[in-house]
Formats: C-alpha cells, structure tokens, sequence
C-alpha cells in the first residue's frame, strides 16, 4: 500500500521513522533523570515519556507497513515508558 503524496509529510524535513527513533532515544537518555529529581519532577518526567510514546505511535502510523522494522520505534518508545513509569518514586 503506497502513501499518497499529499498524506506524506516530514517534520524539520526529517521523515517519521526517523522522527520516532529519535524521540524514542530523547525517552531513553531522560531515564537517568529520575534519581536526580524529586518525586513531583519524576512524576512529569514519566507524563513526557507518556506524550513521547503517544507522538512515536502517531509517527509510526505514517510509516508504509512495507518498510523494514516499521514498528520498531513504536516498540521502543514503548518499553521507555514502562522503565519510566518503574522509575517513578
């Protein structure tokens, strides 16, 4: 199934896919910042883990299901959230 020009489209001229590996690891690199922060602050740090999981799977939803690994950053974003949410104290 191809992707009719008018429905594609890229943010700061980068495509989804690679739009979605690059919030996936910004949720990765954040998960560190939760021994640092007090409980409020890693409360809202897993919310944005949250926003980040929802932005990749409308990312991923853009990408044609022929590509390679199409589903792969929806997986990641994915597995950062739930380390998030077991971070949270």
């Amino acid at each position: 199934m191809r992707i009719p020009q008018d429905l594609r489209f890229s943010v700061g001229g980068f495509s989804p896919k690679r739009m979605a590996y690059m919030l996936s690891a910004c949720s990765f690199v954040l998960l560190p910042m939760h021994r640092r922060l007090p409980g409020e602050a890693s409360e809202a740090l897993a919310g944005f883990a949250l926003m980040v999981a929802l932005i990749t799977a409308v990312l991923c939803s853009r990408i044609p299901r022929e590509a390679p690994h199409w589903l792969l950053p929806r997986v990641l974003a994915l597995l950062a959230f739930l380390m998030h949410l077991a971070l949270v104290h």
